[in-house]
């Protein structure tokens, strides 16, 4: 009998315990979230503060796990940082999820537009020539175009009749292809040389519009950081200063939620083309089962009729996809 009291005393001990943690857990895990949470908001003072931005999704679905876990458990601690995380996050990350109450009708002359981190060491090209095939773009926006990958894709110099450069040429941060013709060709500088910015023009139905390739550098250190949003001030002058329709493209290194990001919208008089067209995540360490989307489609004076991220092309990123058309003359393009 005292052996069973023994073993039943000690069941219960480790119930306890077990519980204990448990709600132990629920409360740190609350708060850690809580934590990041707010640090993202002083992503303009600080690199690190930047980057507690970009999981705000995974912050906003872990923050509803913890409150129904509090709310079960009735822990107020956990309740009110977990109630925090969910409608901080929330507020941030809900407007892309939300499908649009009405997309404007696509028009004969849509366009198709795709952009492509292609990777400097793409581990196979063969997926990026594919799902360029398959997508059939209009318009083609490519970064980090080493001589290598320019190899590896030599034929899309055949497929698309122009583009912003002849291949061999050395390492391109952008190039642009294109089944339009090119009205002018820029290459802008705003930081080392063979990083500059495509700025392109065309000419739809006798209604010219911009479009601006980009590849501003990656926020890892703080001198990145601040070389990041240098570029990114002087692209958002850039296109505020186009008295056409303008769209901005690329890998620019930021999610849609980061303080700077939306600075930079303002700034630049744009809209953002994932917004109410879902997270379409983009880029993930090879590792890391983490995805952000940090590949962008910005616009002003034109329709955005669809937005969609792309399939695997050989890069750690994923290809955005845009079908969009440009309003007639007779048609207001004033800015949004």
């Amino acid at each position: 009998m005292e052996t069973l009291r023994t073993l039943s005393e000690s069941f219960w001990v480790r119930k306890i315990s077990l519980s204990s943690l448990f709600l132990a857990l629920i409360e740190a895990g609350g708060a850690v979230l809580l934590i990041f949470s707010i640090l993202g908001l002083f992503g303009r003072m600080h690199w690190v503060a930047d980057l507690a931005n970009h999981p705000r999704p995974f912050y906003f679905l872990a923050g509803l796990i913890f409150l129904m876990g509090s709310l079960l458990f009735n822990q107020t601690l956990g309740i009110a940082s977990s109630l925090i995380v969910v409608v901080l996050n929330g507020f941030l990350v809900v407007p892309y999820v939300f499908p649009k109450l009405q997309n404007p009708s696509p028009q004969d002359h849509a366009l198709t537009l795709m952009s492509a981190n292609a990777l400097y060491g793409n581990y196979a090209p063969q997926e990026m020539i594919k799902t360029v095939k398959t997508v059939d773009p209009d318009i083609l926006v490519l970064q980090e175009m080493s001589a290598a990958n320019q190899d590896r894709v030599a034929e899309f110099w055949d497929m698309f009749p122009y583009v912003t450069d002849s291949p061999n040429r050395g390492t391109k941060e952008v190039l642009v292809f294109s089944k339009i013709p090119f009205e002018s060709i820029e290459y802008v500088a705003h930081d080392t040389p063979w990083r500059a910015q495509a700025h392109v023009t065309f000419q739809i139905n006798g209604q010219p519009f911009k479009l601006i390739g980009v590849h501003p550098k990656a926020p890892m250190s703080a001198g990145r950081f601040e070389r990041r949003n240098r570029e990114l001030g002087l692209i958002a002058d850039d296109a505020a200063k186009s008295d056409i329709p303008v769209i901005v493209a690329g890998d620019m290194n930021i999610t849609p939620w980061t303080p700077i990001f939306q600075r930079f919208l303002r700034d630049a008089e744009l809209n953002d083309g994932r917004r109410r067209n879902g997270l379409n995540f983009t880029w993930a360490p090879h590792d890391v089962p983490l995805l952000i989307p940090i590949d962008q489609i910005l616009y002003r004076g034109v329709d955005i009729h669809s937005f969609t991220s792309g399939p695997y092309t050989g890069s750690d990123h994923r290809p955005v996809i845009a079908t969009f058309s440009v309003p007639q003359p007779a048609e207001s393009v004033a800015k949004q």
